[in-house]
């Protein structure tokens, strides 16, 4: 899963405000820009994307706070799986 990917899913599948341009280090969840349904359906997604399960412990909001720290989240999911 490429940051590009994941910028592309939050802006046109789960941004409360499609007009709100989403970068790296972009808030989303103390910005409202992601309500927490959105952050579920980006679970799933994620979960889909990377082939594996996301452990409910793990949808803390340092894990899902910009797309930056999502993807060092995904990064520690796959290093543990191959690891």
């Amino acid at each position: 899963m490429e940051l590009a990917d994941l910028v592309h899913k939050i802006h046109t599948d789960l941004a409360v405000d499609a007009d709100e341009a989403i970068e790296e280090d972009t808030e989303l969840l103390m910005s409202g820009l992601v309500d927490s349904l959105g952050i579920m359906s980006l679970v799933t997604w994620i979960e889909t994307q990377l082939h594996t399960e996301i452990d409910p412990g793990d949808v803390v909001i340092e894990n899902f706070e910009s797309p930056a720290a999502i993807m060092q989240f995904c990064a520690s999911l796959t290093t543990a799986q191959t690891g």
